[in-house]
């Protein structure tokens, strides 16, 4: 079941002035992390490149020949970023409106490019996501030049304030509402729990969201309803400067995996991101270098 809150194999980071990473808008991601414009704009990064490897228990580190790489705009938004595996390399490329709303994001894949389009509404909330097929005028990935442009499917989203709270539905590219969403908050605007309920078959989720006295997200949990009933949780540690520092995901009760967040002291940029499974105790690093900036 599609639902925004899905509390699965991710890393929450919370906004702070000082934060290099950013979940403010409830990001989640695996292997991706979601800088924070300001710390971006403010620090005059251009450019981020990652090294991705290894270690088994009782082996030495392994270095891959994984490449990542992340460019910015000077207004701290990512604008591009691809990735080398093996001899393939997937390019992303970001585009905004002036609210700094995400409108189009294009991803190479084996046949070309794909793109998603997203219209927003007057409080920027996303009504409709256009699915399309790409085809670039040149031959590099990295260098996109569009051509024709053959939309696939088209799905839009409506609000409503409701008694409980607001909620959301889901159309498809028929125009009937197949999932809805309600999004629950306290007095001071802190979300506490999201429902979501699939109106074509059985599938429903909720998730429970807890802070911290500063604010900052410390846990959340998912109960899923598909064939069979599920749970997740994720628990989050803060540094005394508010970075995160750690996360730990848990399964059905049973603690799956450790993320640590590893920041150079002197400057509090991202030095690595290290993923550990519990069970086999591998780790998994992808190590921040080569950062470059934009001159004054």
């Amino acid at each position: 079941m599609k639902s925004l809150f899905t509390c699965t194999f991710l890393f929450y980071f919370s906004l702070t002035f000082g934060q290099i990473l950013n979940h403010s808008k409830g990001e989640l991601f695996t292997e991706d992390p979601r800088f924070n414009p300001t710390f971006i704009k403010n620090n005059k990064i251009k450019s981020i490149k990652g090294y991705y490897s290894t270690k088994a228990d009782y082996d030495r580190i392994r270095p891959t020949n994984n490449v990542y790489v992340y460019e910015f705009n000077q207004e701290g938004y990512l604008v591009q970023d691809y990735k080398t595996i093996r001899r393939d390399t997937i390019v992303r490329a970001y585009e905004y409106d002036k609210n700094h709303n995400l409108i189009v994001l294009r991803q190479s894949d084996q046949y070309g490019f794909q793109s998603f389009h997203y219209t927003y509404d007057s409080l920027n909330r996303l009504i409709e996501k256009e699915y399309r097929r790409d085809v670039n005028h040149k031959k590099s990935k990295v260098d996109f030049d569009l051509g024709e442009s053959y939309i696939i499917s088209k799905h839009t989203f409506g609000y409503e304030n409701v008694k409980a709270g607001l909620k959301k539905s889901y159309f498809n590219s028929l125009g009937k509402v197949y999932q809805t969403e309600i999004f629950y908050a306290d007095i001071n605007g802190y979300l506490y729990k999201q429902e979501s309920r699939s109106l074509t078959g059985v599938g429903s989720a909720k998730t429970d969201y807890q802070y911290n006295e500063m604010g900052l997200l410390r846990e959340c949990k998912t109960e899923t309803v598909l064939n069979s009933k599920s749970s997740s949780r994720i628990k989050i540690e803060y540094d005394n400067n508010e970075n995160i520092m750690a996360q730990h995901y848990y399964r059905n009760g049973v603690y799956k995996t450790e993320f640590q967040i590893v920041y150079n002291s002197e400057n509090m940029l991202l030095n690595a991101l290290l993923s550990r499974d519990i069970e086999t105790n591998v780790i998994t690093i992808l190590k921040f270098a080569d950062y470059t900036f934009f001159k004054d």
